[in-house]
């Protein structure tokens, strides 16, 4: 890939903003990411502004993944005591296999939390 405004060098990234290749002479380094021009960068700079912003005033980062977890667990045991309580044996098969879906996700959901630091 070659820079968008001086065809004949070699990019050494793309820009953040736009996707367009940029070379040393255009890079404008924003510390998250390269930029191609000065209005590509304040466009960069405003979007992870607004994340932050949103991040600060929301914080669902570290709340929404314990709410599900937990949501399924709770629904998961749910499904598993009323398959195994239930008289017809392929409903209560079906319900069962749900509930042990939604205690994997459960699971997995923990583990990926765990590895991920979230």
């Amino acid at each position: 890939m070659h820079c968008s405004v001086h065809q004949e060098i070699e990019a050494v990234g793309l820009c953040c903003y736009c996707a367009k290749g940029v070379c040393r002479a255009c890079a404008h380094d924003l510390g998250c990411g390269l930029a191609c021009s000065d209005s590509c960068a304040t466009e960069v700079r405003i979007s992870k502004e607004a994340g932050r912003r949103a991040h600060r005033i929301y914080g669902l980062r570290g709340k929404t993944l314990p709410a599900v977890m937990l949501t399924n667990i709770a629904m998961g045991l749910v499904f598993v005591t009323w398959g195994a309580a239930e008289r017809d044996s392929r409903l209560g098969v079906f319900l069962v296999l749900m509930g042990l879906v939604l205690l994997s996700a459960a699971a997995i959901s923990r583990i990926n939390r765990k590895q991920t630091g979230i």
